[in-house]
């Protein structure tokens, strides 16, 4: 694809404001959430139609469009009626976020906005879960719009990925915005440790690590610090028993930490072996219930056992796909993800690149680790995670590709 396209001053205001809206909305409210985010695809849409250059897509874009379409595929071959068309329609949010957020030219003070929309809206949404815990409005610390706790948890170590790139590529000449920075970091890393989600808290170490080790390339300091503060954390944590090692010191000492997990991953692949190409329709993985898997199972020989779990969900992105959307679904997904990765790692950014071309990459970078490490364990790119995905993949891509590095540098620093 070459450059990206022209928008008109009125539509571009269209965009900017209801992307930024949208990604500050995104842990708060559902209904904002939604109206800004449709407000956003039907203004790009609309741009698309009035160039006339979809010949221009390459083949990273082309898999974006399949993997809208491949929602509705599945459900169509579903072997049960539930949600799975609900499952196809909300699946068509995050490509089509990347693909049309990936064409905008964005300028770096509107990159700065968005990103900027992202942090002061898991702030609100982290003040508000703490508001409603403090008053046993919940029992855990939860994103009101994102959901259960592991959930909001993924969601805080996406936002982790945009802190920590701010303040490790903020200069002194923007001495407030490196304030809020390191403020907002400490919060988020304060909440991830309270949700108790050891998957979060792992890739949100790992994060730390790699992202300093990167930036290295330009400041060892920063490195230095963040492992010193990092390993500060994890023996502090250890000393005063925190939570969060109280519960894995528990679930170990009774073997539960892997074999819970184990059993409902051994349930996703059985769900897969009897469904391999088109899954069970996206949202229908509670629909596989004990009395199906035995039926499955009693279909190879085999009887149900303690070995297996059904449950609502298969606590993996992996595992998660391959149930709901079998290899097609998979395969085009990540896909996806592969471009991304060799992208990122095609374009690592060098020494005399701005900090703005480094604070894009980071965030990408961090986030796409959220995706992979964390959905090893959890179930990552849901719909909120999935979005804020895509709009700090997106702006990096943008980036990328149509906005010169030199440009924008100034703009940032000041």
């Amino acid at each position: 694809m070459s450059n990206a396209y022209a928008i008109s001053p009125i539509v571009q205001k269209i965009i900017i404001v209801s992307i930024s809206v949208t990604a500050f909305f995104l842990p708060i409210r559902e209904f904002p959430k939604l109206l800004f985010l449709l407000i956003f695809l039907a203004s790009s849409f609309y741009i698309r139609i009035r160039k006339k250059n979809w010949h221009e897509y390459d083949v990273f874009d082309y898999l974006l469009l399949a993997w809208v379409c491949s929602g509705f595929i599945t459900a169509s071959f579903s072997p049960f009626e539930y949600k799975e068309w609900r499952g196809a329609v909300s699946n068509v949010y995050i490509p089509f976020t990347l693909l049309f957020i990936k064409y905008t030219n964005f300028n770096s003070k509107k990159i700065l906005l968005i990103l900027g929309s992202v942090l002061v809206g898991t702030l609100v949404a982290t003040t508000e879960g703490f508001w409603q815990l403090a008053n046993n409005h919940t029992t855990t610390l939860m994103l009101h719009s994102v959901g259960h706790v592991n959930h909001s948890a993924i969601y805080l170590c996406m936002s982790f990925s945009v802190a920590i790139s701010f303040c490790l590529t903020l200069t002194r000449k923007a001495p407030l915005k490196l304030f809020i920075s390191l403020v907002a970091l400490l919060i988020i890393i304060v909440s991830t440790i309270y949700t108790d989600s050891r998957g979060s808290a792992i890739t949100m170490f790992i994060i730390g690590v790699t992202s300093s080790f990167f930036w290295a390339r330009k400041s060892k300091k920063p490195f230095l610090i963040v492992v010193i503060s990092l390993f500060i954390i994890a023996s502090s944590l250890f000393y005063w028993k925190a939570p969060i090692i109280e519960k894995t010191l528990h679930q170990t000492s009774k073997g539960h930490l892997i074999p819970a997990r184990l059993k409902i991953w051994n349930s996703s692949l059985l769900i897969w072996r009897h469904n391999p190409i088109l899954g069970i329709g996206i949202k229908n993985y509670s629909e596989a219930n004990g009395k199906i898997q035995r039926q499955w199972l009693a279909e190879e020989n085999r009887q149900f056992s303690d070995e297996f779990m059904p449950y609502v969900h298969a606590h993996s992105l992996y595992f998660s796909i391959l149930a709901e959307q079998g290899i097609l679904g998979a395969g085009i997904i990540f896909f996806v993800l592969l471009k991304i990765a060799f992208s990122l790692f095609g374009n690592i950014p060098k020494f005399e690149d701005s900090n703005f071309t480094w604070l894009l990459w980071l965030s990408a970078f961090g986030s796409l680790q959220v995706v992979l490490i964390n959905g090893l364990v959890n179930t990552t790119l849901r719909m909120e995670h999935g979005l804020l995905f895509a709009i700090i993949t997106g702006l990096w891509l943008s980036f990328n590709m149509s906005i010169s590095n030199t440009s924008q540098s100034d703009s940032y620093q000041a």
